[in-house]
């Protein structure tokens, strides 16, 4: 009865754990556990987690492509999956081992690609002239953050953004006609 109470709390704190990455970058896989599994093994496993062959990694070995950390004070366990490949995408399972049965809260693992901007508008100028780029979007996205960045890589954009609708830079501003979008 206590492991069966035990097994729907963890079930209940996540039905699925969604995970984004980018193809060639890294992710992070992070599983909430129990505080009476603080010293069980944890392990993270695709597929059906039938064989051995479906567990990718344990807290008891670390491999070149999966790496697993435990942090027992918040009660997390964490994979890092390198090199995503989008082989890589698909369900896993974090799991726990107990003496009669695991637990396991499924995940689910999107990866996009790492390039983006397949039609790219060039803007030519003078030296210290004055340009305006234009960018509409949907009545979806009204509220969320705008921002401008170089580059084609998503995953470093927001870090190397020139400018955001939060934080302004001296030779960049950015303005958000809301109404027109």
């Amino acid at each position: 009865f206590i492991l069966c109470a035990a097994l729907s709390c963890v079930t209940c704190a996540a039905d699925v754990i969604q995970v984004f990455g980018y193809e060639g970058r890294n992710v992070f896989v992070s599983c909430p556990y129990d505080d009476s599994y603080e010293y069980n093994e944890k392990y993270l496993c695709r597929n059906d987690c039938g064989s051995d062959d479906d567990v990718l990694i344990t807290s008891q070995t670390n491999k070149t492509k999966y790496f697993i950390y435990d942090d027992r004070r918040s009660r997390i366990f964490t994979t890092t999956i390198s090199a995503l490949r989008f082989t890589d995408a698909g369900k896993y399972w974090c799991g726990v081992t107990l003496d009669l049965k695991d637990i396991y809260i499924e995940v689910k693992l999107e990866i996009s690609p790492d390039s983006c901007c397949n039609n790219v508008n060039k803007i030519q100028n003078h030296e210290d002239g004055f340009v305006s780029i234009w960018c509409p979007y949907d009545r979806d996205h009204i509220n969320n953050m705008k921002y401008i960045c170089r580059g084609k890589q998503p995953s470093t954009c927001l870090q190397q953004a020139l400018v955001t609708s939060d934080r302004q830079n001296g030779r960049f501003r950015q303005t958000d006609d809301r109404k027109s979008r």
